[in-house]
């Protein structure tokens, strides 16, 4: 219970500057406060003995810095995947279906096995960079460089023209 208690005093001390922190790295106040209740929850389940400020806001920028990184990965990800509909180049239902398929057929045959699996998890399952990387025993850090490898390889493949940098 002390724990407890120790945690909620952390809370009405420092909440402030890590939302202030949240919102200045995020821009979005609901991503902001949904990234420092994050923090807190992390802390009432591990419970951890030495938590000071430092620590907390070190913990807010790096949650920030990660969905930071996640919303890039995610954007990619749909303007690659995505195939829109314009009036100079209309896609029939049909074309975007063989383009699909030759994405899948891509991503099964030419990209390593980790990256097919890592791709498939992320945009098949929806799962967060934190859960392919607890099944895979990697870092999220590791999730998101094979996700950012794979998209350029498919980036490359079905866009040669445009070879933009990560």
């Amino acid at each position: 219970m002390q724990d407890y208690q120790h945690i909620e005093s952390l809370f009405h001390l420092h909440y402030e500057r890590m939302l202030h922190l949240a919102q200045w790295l995020l821009k979005d106040s609901e991503e902001a406060r949904d990234v420092v209740s994050q923090v807190f929850v992390q802390l009432l389940d591990t419970l951890p003995t030495h938590v000071n400020e430092a620590y907390l806001l070190t913990t807010v920028r790096n949650r920030c810095l990660n969905q930071i990184m996640h919303k890039r990965v995610e954007e990619r990800a749909r303007l690659l995947l995505s195939i829109a509909k314009t009036d100079e180049n209309p896609v029939s239902a049909m074309e975007r279906e063989r383009l699909l398929d030759d994405i899948e057929a891509f991503i099964n045959n030419r990209l390593s096995p980790e990256n097919q699996r890592i791709v498939q998890m992320r945009f098949n399952k929806q799962m967060s960079y934190q859960a392919i990387g607890r099944e895979l025993n990697i870092s999220r850090v590791a999730v998101y460089k094979h996700l950012s490898q794979a998209l350029r390889t498919l980036r490359q493949h079905f866009n040669p023209d445009n070879h933009e940098r990560d």
